[in-house]
């Protein structure tokens, strides 16, 4: 196991992260079908979604039939780890290639009304392929990324509820209109969105009855030491067994969603050829730690799936640390798109499909929001096997993710926590530099109609997501 001395080493020496040519089982598949010289890209964000949730990351329900279906063809990366458990910053880091500190997108709303909105130097994935002739289609399901966010940027076409959200099927049936307009010779980028497994949990018929508590479900909520009960700040009581239950019938009805969507791209002749990617905004508490929503810096609350299908890659799984700014870079080496090199400065995330590639330390936080409710800034730095959080007034911590994945007994001194400490601030302080080169950080005020429908969804209160309290290390 590598020290957090080397790894903070690598991280200084490389800017980001670190590569390796010492693991050759992690090298890309030689080529079996010749990648298209300008590849449809389609990319499905799955809001909310815990990997261990997903049957292919070793969840014991069958929530996810079609997407494991696909995990099996593609290449799966087993600990994706987000800046941020929260919409509106980790898509952002998605399709801009840099951390939340960096693009200056700290929050989905700021208390009293206002947004932040990305520096002035930033510019995003769908800008990029529509200036290389792309036609681009954007299709949100809730109000945390509808078009006056900034995330609308680069898309010809973009559509979002009407309200605060909207189910998957409603945004799948946008998503093939589009499809249906685009001329069978020009390239495409399709991005959608699915909001289904976020809170509240109300899955339709019969997705409402798909999963019942079993002693299964129980022995799965006792290992992670879940809560019986929490309560949100609105007051709301929070029942753990039963809100899984509905979770992962949300699930399965979005994965239904995902399979209707790659239908009419097969039928399009859209699926072969493109390159396909599944990736998660951030996960969910269901009362682990306390807490039953998103928005703090557990791990179930930053793992997320991601998957990449293409032409030319085949079926395995990475085991390395990976993050969604690694996005755009693994993109632009993969398709050999024209036009990378003026993006190249901007992103500091790495081709995660690259030989060699094993994985290297990634920096969370919570969201500056969090300051309005008497709760204390927390960083964590993820590795493959340890865990560290530096937290502004408050203790550092460290977990030992081999030993205890759940982080249910965390130390508070010693060597390996030293240095952990050191390399997360090293980190910190990269960012926030390349964060100045690219200009100011910036806030704007939000319209009323908007006000309303993230106050609908509980964003203007607490984010709807957050339990009581920011539980300590035990």
């Amino acid at each position: 196991m590598r020290t957090w001395g080397i790894l903070a080493a690598l991280m200084l020496a490389t800017g980001c992260g670190s590569k390796s040519t010492d693991a050759p089982e992690q090298a890309a598949a030689p080529a079996e079908k010749a990648m298209p010289s300008k590849p449809d890209v389609i990319v499905i964000t799955l809001d909310t979604t815990r990997a261990d949730h997903l049957g292919s990351y070793g969840y014991f329900r069958d929530t996810s039939p079609f997407f494991d279906s696909l995990a099996a063809q593609g290449v799966l990366f087993e600990r994706l780890v987000v800046p941020m458990a929260t919409t509106l910053p980790t898509h952002t880091s998605m399709f801009t290639g840099i951390y939340p500190t960096e693009h200056g997108v700290l929050a989905n709303v700021i208390h009293g009304g206002s947004r932040f909105v990305t520096r002035p130097g930033v510019r995003p994935l769908a800008g990029w392929l529509s200036e290389q002739g792309y036609a681009t289609g954007g299709f949100v399901s809730a109000a945390p990324l509808i078009k006056s966010t900034g995330i609308a940027e680069g898309y010809a076409a973009y559509t979002q509820p009407n309200r605060m959200e909207r189910p998957g099927d409603q945004t799948t049936d946008d998503a093939i209109e589009w499809l249906k307009t685009v001329p069978e010779d020009q390239p495409m980028h399709m991005w959608v969105h699915y909001y289904d497994p976020h809170n509240p949990f109300r899955p339709v018929p019969p997705y409402d009855e798909l999963f019942t508590t079993d002693k299964q479900l129980q022995q799965w909520a006792r290992a992670r030491n879940v809560a019986p009960s929490t309560k949100r700040p609105t007051g709301e009581v929070v029942k753990a067994l039963p809100s899984i239950n509905a979770y992962d019938g949300e699930i399965r009805f979005m994965d239904d969603q995902i399979k209707r969507l790659a239908d009419a791209l097969k039928a399009a002749g859209r699926w072969d050829d493109a390159v396909i990617v599944f990736m998660g905004d951030h996960g969910e508490g269901l009362n682990q730690h306390g807490q039953p929503g998103h928005g703090l810096v557990w791990d179930e609350q930053l793992h997320a799936p991601f998957l990449i299908l293409a032409p030319g890659l085949k079926a395995r799984r990475v085991a390395g640390t990976v993050s969604p700014v690694d996005l755009l870079p693994t993109l632009a080496e993969l398709t050999g798109i024209e036009g990378w090199e003026a993006m190249a400065e901007q992103s500091t995330g790495m081709n995660v499909l690259a030989e060699g590639y094993e994985g290297r330390p990634v920096l969370s936080q919570t969201s500056a929001r969090q300051l309005m409710f008497d709760r204390k800034m927390s960083y964590t730095l993820t590795s493959d096997t340890e865990k560290c959080r530096w937290q502004e007034g408050g203790r550092d911590a460290l977990w030992d993710l081999s030993a205890d994945p759940h982080e249910l007994n965390a130390v508070h001194e010693g060597e390996a926590f030293d240095a952990c400490i050191q390399a997360l601030k090293t980190e910190f302080d990269r960012q926030t530099a390349h964060g100045a080169s690219l200009g100011e950080a910036r806030t704007e005020k939000i319209g009323d109609a908007e006000l309303e429908q993230l106050k609908a969804l509980g964003y203007m209160d607490d984010d709807a997501a957050h339990g009581t309290q920011d539980t300590p290390a035990q």
